[in-house]
C-alpha cells in the first residue's frame, strides 16, 4: 500500500535555480516596465484633459469678455423677446441727469 501512495505523489526534482532565477527578473522588469508605462499613459491623458479643458475656458472666457465689452460701449439687447436693452453706465447716467436734473 505504501508503493501506491508513493507512485500517485511522483517523483518530481526541484526546479533549477537558473532558470528560475532568470524568469523572476524578466518577469521583474516586464512588472516594472508595465507599471511605468501606465503610469505615463495616465500622466499624459490628465494633461491632455487639463489643456482641453484650458482652451475650452479661454474660450468661452473671451467670449463672455466680447460680450461684456459690447455692454459697456454700446446699446445691447438684454431680453429681445421683451424688447428690453442695455444702455453703458456713463449714458444711463447722463440719460437720468438729463431727464430728472442734477437732483439740486
Amino acid at each position: 500500500m505504501s508503493e501506491a501512495i508513493d507512485a500517485s505523489r511522483g517523483d518530481f526534482d526541484d526546479p533549477l535555480a537558473g532558470p528560475t532565477y532568470i524568469i523572476g527578473v524578466v518577469g521583474t522588469v516586464i512588472l516594472i516596465a508595465t507599471v511605468l508605462l501606465v503610469q505615463k499613459m495616465s500622466h499624459d491623458a490628465a494633461k491632455r484633459g487639463e489643456e482641453e479643458a484650458a482652451q475650452r475656458d479661454y474660450y468661452e472666457i473671451s467670449i463672455m469678455r466680447e460680450e461684456q465689452q459690447d455692454q459697456l460701449i454700446e446699446n445691447t439687447w438684454t431680453f429681445p423677446e421683451e424688447e428690453r436693452v442695455s444702455v453703458p453706465i456713463q449714458v444711463g447716467i447722463e440719460e437720468v441727469l438729463r431727464n430728472y436734473g442734477s437732483g439740486q
